[in-house]
């Protein structure tokens, strides 16, 4: 699995290759009971409270490559210059 971490105008995503998350499941990712997903779904409850603590929006989709994109918005980083002129943008291999 490929794991992208990139920049957008109004905040960042991080999206994979991996299997996407059906769209009849997506909203239940919000809550933090998240048995009907295997426990899966606890990091994105946390996520989205994080966010909203900041003020931040958290939305779930699909990637490019077919995978989970999750993208947070609404921050007030510079996140195309948030390290040092280094981009955001980059990429992680995982193997199963």
């Amino acid at each position: 699995m490929t794991i992208h971490v990139g920049s957008s105008s109004n905040g960042f995503f991080v999206a994979d290759d991996g299997d996407a998350i059906p769209e009849s499941k997506r909203e239940d990712l919000h809550e933090t009971d998240a048995e009907a997903l295997d426990r899966r779904g606890d990091g994105f409850a946390l996520v989205g409270r994080i966010a909203e603590a900041h003020g931040w929006s958290v939305s779930i989709g699909e990637s490019d490559e077919g995978g989970t994109r999750v993208d947070v918005t609404g921050t007030a980083v510079d996140w195309k210059n948030a390290f040092d002129g280094t981009s955001l943008n980059s990429e992680l291999e995982l193997e199963r």
